[in-house]
């Protein structure tokens, strides 16, 4: 028995020695695909603390994070773990600024273009500006209710996930028109809210059919057309713009001098309280262009998310309700006996410590409770005398103004 198997090896061995120097006629394809989903779910749209006061200490803000549907559905996965960061809002992306600045600080924002691999040409950073150009065939954002596109939701974008209520502001200047025709083809670049193919709000500086150039809001759901609003065509080929959402609502303002804004006009359909825009969707730039043998570009100076906010960051608590499986809390600033009020032996220190948590499957911890307290400093130039020496550099620098915060809530390991 061991002689035949030696000797099938040997003529094995011939044949290979007889092919070597001959090309590759034969060729086998292994497919290799994967359905890649979020292992996390928060469900806030945000956290709103109103008017608040010096000394006040407010403690009944919680948001939830919670293992995805996904992956509790996955037999194989058992525990993820988190950690929530703090970051100042607001962000800005100036595209003039050094390309190494600009990278450092772009916060995941990418650029996609689900028609084409050579993102090089789509998004490009240079000339004190960033350009989205499309490819020479239909890139755009319509669905089925656009005879002349049909299902088209391939326009390139830069966009990064942005969870709860935001704002984002930029400046955009569209190239001359091209080639427009007869049949209701457009070129445009703006703002883009993107949760899946036909679940979109599109906020736009727009040349339709060579009329000239509006400033055009569309929101989608399901690929139909549920709300629109334009200008008349007179706006020059540069604009700011800025889109809000509030909860499922989303309004889009301009202006031609990024400081005076005006509401866009919401025609009929009118419908912009989006029930399909998820709580993560995508958020970001993107150009469309729906005509064939065509490309077309559009700049933008600048794109800020979240609005002009003074920072709220190292006033903020975040602490786990009911700790199951080693979560930590993160504390503010005001440490020992502080978060009753200020006195001689309280102390006042910039925490370290990072917020984590983990949630498992299989002790059935699906989901984590977080309270986010926010214990208000006093306003410089007003700080009474009980108010502690080493908490001296604990304050907020104005009065009257609106202060912010960005948590971040991140996967580190599964």
């Amino acid at each position: 028995m061991k002689k035949r198997i030696l000797l099938t090896i040997a003529a094995v061995a011939a044949v290979a020695v007889g092919v070597v120097g001959m090309s590759a006629f034969e060729a086998h394809v292994i497919n290799v695909t994967a359905h890649i989903e979020n292992a996390l779910s928060v469900n806030t749209y945000g956290i709103d603390f109103g008017t608040v006061f010096p000394q006040e200490n407010i403690t009944d803000k919680t948001f939830d994070i919670g293992l995805s549907e996904s992956f509790i559905g996955a037999e194989r996965a058992d525990n993820v773990s988190y950690k929530i960061m703090q970051k100042d809002k607001p962000w800005t992306l100036n595209f003039g600024e050094p390309a190494d600045d600009v990278n450092t600080y772009n916060r995941n924002l990418l650029c996609v273009d689900p028609d084409t691999d050579n993102l090089a040409q789509r998004c490009v950073i240079g000339g004190n500006v960033l350009t989205i150009t499309t490819d020479s065939d239909i890139e755009d954002l319509y669905g089925p209710n656009e005879p002349s596109v049909g299902n088209d939701w391939t326009a390139p974008r830069m966009v990064i996930p942005m969870g709860g209520n935001f704002t984002i502001e930029t400046k955009v200047t569209a190239d001359p028109i091209q080639f427009i025709g007869p049949n209701g083809h457009y070129q445009s670049g703006g703002i883009l809210v993107y949760d899946s193919d036909g679940n979109i709000v599109r906020l736009e500086l727009t040349n339709w059919s060579g009329n000239g150039n509006v400033v055009y809001m569309e929101s989608q759901e399901t690929g139909a057309k549920v709300g629109k609003a334009w200008t008349d065509s007179n706006i020059d080929d540069t604009v700011y713009l800025k889109l809000t959402r509030n909860g499922n609502l989303f309004s889009g303002y301009y202006s031609t001098d990024g400081s005076s804004w005006s509401a866009v006009p919401v025609q009929s359909p009118n419908d912009f309280d989006n029930q399909n825009i998820s709580n993560q969707p995508k958020v970001g730039l993107a150009t469309t262009d729906n005509q064939n043998d065509s490309s077309f570009s559009a700049r933008f100076d600048y794109v800020t998310f979240n609005g002009d906010y003074l920072s709220l960051c190292r006033f903020l608590s975040k602490t786990p309700q009911e700790p199951i499986d080693g979560e930590v809390g993160h504390p503010s600033y005001y440490t020992d006996n502080g978060i009753s009020g200020p006195s001689s032996d309280d102390s006042c220190s910039a925490s370290t410590v990072l917020a984590s948590g983990v949630l498992n499957q299989n002790t059935n911890d699906l989901s984590d409770t977080w309270t986010v307290d926010l214990k208000v400093p006093p306003i410089a130039g007003n700080v009474g005398q009980d108010w502690p020496a080493n908490c001296a550099n604990f304050t907020v620098p104005t009065n009257g103004a609106t202060y912010g915060c960005d948590l971040w809530v991140e996967v580190t390991e599964l």
